[in-house]
């Protein structure tokens, strides 16, 4: 799977999402979440965060190729921060990273977010079974190991999550 499937898949995650809590009164409806072509200030904003610049900057330049506008982190603290207040549809975060990891991100996140859903996607070299559990239990909707994230195989799928 190639990184604009992989951003597909978390487009149409947060869809899935929507439409649940839709029927049971939640999120609203995202306008760059629709199938008309979307405007640079329509366009979705995906928050990447990492701590090592490099791999954020990698992240970054495929994630904009695409058309969507990036934020970036350099860690979970900043991109807490970030969260409140741009609101980004995906995050796409690393799990190891000073002041805060992606898996108190991921908790807090889900512990504040009221309206619009946000899809969180954990791209990190951590792949044992019972830490695939742990990124998932946190909050993740996804969960990427680092190696694979230009093929786009999900630990997920590998698994049977």
């Amino acid at each position: 799977m190639s990184w604009l499937k992989f951003l597909q898949k978390a487009a149409t995650g947060i869809m899935i999402q929507q439409t649940a809590a839709t029927r049971h009164g939640g999120f609203k409806t995202d306008p760059a979440l629709t199938s008309e072509p979307v405007s640079s200030e329509r366009a979705m904003r995906i928050l990447v965060v990492d701590d090592e610049l490099v791999s954020r900057k990698k992240l970054e330049l495929f994630t904009k190729k695409l058309g969507y506008v990036v934020l970036s982190a350099s860690d979970g603290a900043e991109a807490w921060e970030i969260w409140k207040q741009e609101r980004p549809r995906i995050i796409v975060t690393d799990w190891v990273m000073p002041r805060m990891d992606g898996l108190e991100l991921c908790a807090r996140i889900r512990a504040e977010e009221e309206e619009n859903y946000t899809y969180i996607v954990i791209v990190t070299a951590q792949d044992a079974d019972h830490e695939i559990r742990k990124g998932m239990e946190a909050g993740a909707d996804d969960y990427y190991l680092t190696a694979m994230v230009m093929t786009g195989l999900s630990a997920k799928d590998l698994r049977g999550f």
